[in-house]
């Protein structure tokens, strides 16, 4: 049985959460901007605390179904290989290095 602590990146947490307003007293807000009312089916706005949020499976759940990244995903391709030509020879160096970068 394994008891080292599973990697956070797999994990979708509020702090890395593009929602998650942090508060200095450790009460941290999602602003996630609307989620659904269960019982009329209409959208509204719901501003509730991070923990209440992820709590069960309403609203944003366990799995963190509203979760955003702040960080910005940018292809990260480096122009060179942008620019070789598609011959049979670049063509599995292209590929080779693109894997390494996506």
């Amino acid at each position: 049985m394994s008891t080292s602590k599973p990697a956070t990146e797999a994990i979708k947490l509020c702090k890395d959460c593009k929602w998650m307003e942090p508060c200095k007293h450790g009460y941290h807000k999602c602003k996630y901007p609307e989620i659904i009312d269960l019982v009329t089916g209409e959208w509204r706005a719901e501003y509730g605390f991070c923990s209440v949020m992820r709590s069960g499976n309403s609203n944003c759940g366990l799995k963190g179904k509203y979760f955003e990244s702040k960080i910005e995903v940018r292809d990260v391709t480096p122009p060179i290989i942008l620019a070789l030509p598609n011959t049979q020879e670049t063509s599995s160096f292209t590929q080779l290095i693109k894997r390494l970068f996506t």
